[in-house]
């Protein structure tokens, strides 16, 4: 049952029996808020994919995804999924035939990469997984690749429509626009024709280098850009520099969270001096100029806002390129802060936001944290969808970690049962105190003995570090409290244990590989 507009009901039940069976009553907990939709899980199968309750939140990004590449003819509307499960499973598998994976509607953890390697703005992309030594597309990703380039020059206002399901397969003369950009920016290889390849890709989908190029094209006051522009069809040249400038622009905006139109449209006005005054370009521009750059006079952020600038630019590539990156699980600890100074309502608007969220949950990640190091966290009380944006996050990190040390757990608990583990050929025996009794074959080398005691004494270090991820929350569940308020309490523990369970993930993945 789902309350209308709230967290879907709660009501614990008491552990009981031994320590084994309260485990798998705890995971059990963990698979409802899981199934319920609390946090972000990774479907277990096709089935589970399509399971509207259990996974709403993952259908409505991997729709719009699906549509932004033209796998979908339109973009459904969030209510509507429900009622077009089909459509987007029927665009899933061939997303996934385009893409080289295996068609089974399964948006497990290869799909949903590949659809964030080739829709996000922020996601590095695997290239080995994309092209081929000689750095072209590969044959067996050849469509879902050709969508994704087609996409990006989209954006950028490079192509005057974005993919459609009856879209012909681009020719090189698609990237004209582009290589005219090159040229304009002076960008590096710029006489180099633009094509299906690794090094075309390497500058189309690196967000952060488009920007950073404009930025450094600024003239000697600041005050425009210095381009390159051809004698030939300088007019022309002009307008697509600005169209590819303001595009750039807004997917900026955009990852930071205004209310921007990806659309591949320059949004000026009659002559190309101004933005429209109207524009949502326009309005986000001036509410950035006075919240990430403290431009306190409303005038003079909306003077600023009546031109795309390098100032712009400059302030975007400072906070991209000046070393930012360092943790970006930091934030944590600041989101829990919010939350302590907004107990009340803070998960319950959180949740309220998510569900009603696509893509936009996962993109400008990066960006935010990069800003909130450079200001020194007073964007907070601006960026508030982001904080719920990031209070998810991290709940679902710590969900998945809790998962995989249950079942590291329930695992080593089987060996330790059944009193026995054999490593090539070396068997292990275990007593109800866990003393060991080793058996070794006649034939096994010195090598193999000590390959395999090495193998055992890891599984026990993980074993152990599994106890500590499940042991540090197994507490959450004796406290919980009945109705909305024990799944609100249950989200934040998973928040506040983010810290500790990482540190302790850290340690499982390194003993348990």
């Amino acid at each position: 049952m789902i309350l209308s507009g709230g967290l879907p009901v709660y009501t614990p039940t008491a552990l009981s029996g031994d320590e084994t069976e309260q485990l798998g009553q705890f995971e059990d907990v963990l698979k409802e808020a899981g199934n319920v939709g609390i946090v972000n899980r990774v479907p277990e199968d096709g089935n589970e994919t399509f399971n509207y309750e259990r996974q709403r939140i993952r259908l409505h990004t991997i729709a719009s995804r699906l549509w932004l590449l033209g796998y979908l003819e339109d973009k459904i509307p969030h209510k509507q999924i429900p009622k077009r499960l089909d459509k987007i499973k029927q665009a899933v598998e061939e997303f996934q035939a385009d893409a080289g994976l295996e068609s089974d509607h399964w948006v497990g953890d290869k799909t949903w990469g590949a659809l964030d390697q080739l829709v996000s703005f922020e996601s590095d992309i695997d290239y080995e997984q994309w092209f081929d030594e000689n750095g072209l597309v590969l044959t067996t990703v050849w469509r879902a690749m050709h969508r994704a380039f087609h996409l990006r020059l989209f954006t950028l206002g490079l192509l005057w429509r974005k993919p459609h399901p009856d879209s012909d397969l681009m020719s090189q003369r698609a990237f004209d626009f582009f290589n005219d950009v090159k040229r304009i920016f002076l960008m590096p290889k710029k006489n180099v024709p633009a094509g299906y390849d690794i090094g075309t890709a390497r500058l189309l989908f690196d967000q952060d280098f488009l920007s950073e190029t404009i930025a450094k094209r600024k003239n000697a006051d600041g005050s425009g850009f210095l381009l390159d522009l051809p004698e030939v069809n300088k007019k022309e040249s002009r307008v697509l520099a600005q169209r590819f400038i303001t595009n750039c622009a807004k997917i900026e905006l955009w990852l930071l969270g205004f209310d921007v139109d990806i659309d591949g449209k320059d949004d000026f006005g009659k002559g190309n001096r101004k933005l429209l005054k109207c524009s949502k370009t326009r309005k986000a521009l001036t509410l950035y100029f006075q919240k990430f750059e403290g431009i306190k006079r409303r005038s003079e952020a909306r003077k600023l806002s009546k031109q795309i600038t390098p100032a712009f630019f400059k302030g975007v590539s400072e906070a991209n390129s000046e070393g930012y990156e360092a943790d970006q699980d930091d934030l944590s600890e600041e989101i829990l802060k919010k939350f302590r100074r907004e107990p009340k309502n803070f998960v319950s608007k959180a949740w309220t936001y998510i569900k009603e969220k696509g893509m936009r949950l996962l993109d400008g990640f990066k960006r935010i944290w990069r800003w909130i190091k450079k200001k020194s966290k007073q964007l907070f009380s601006f960026i508030q969808d982001n904080i719920f944006k990031a209070f998810f996050r991290y709940a679902s990190k710590s969900y998945r970690i809790l998962s995989e040390g249950i079942t590291a757990v329930a695992k080593s608990i089987g060996i330790y049962i059944r009193g026995r583990m054999e490593v090539d050929g070396v068997v292990f025996g275990f007593s109800k105190d866990m003393d060991t009794v080793t058996f070794i074959p006649e034939t096994a080398t010195a090598e193999t003995v000590l390959l395999a005691s090495g193998k055992v004494l890891r599984q026990s270090k993980a074993f152990s570090v599994a106890c500590r991820m499940v042991g540090f929350v197994f507490r959450l569940f004796k406290r919980a409290v009945a109705g909305v308020i024990g799944w609100a309490k249950l989200l934040y523990d998973l928040l506040r244990s983010f810290g500790t369970l990482k540190t302790l993930y850290r340690d499982f993945v390194s003993l348990a590989t």
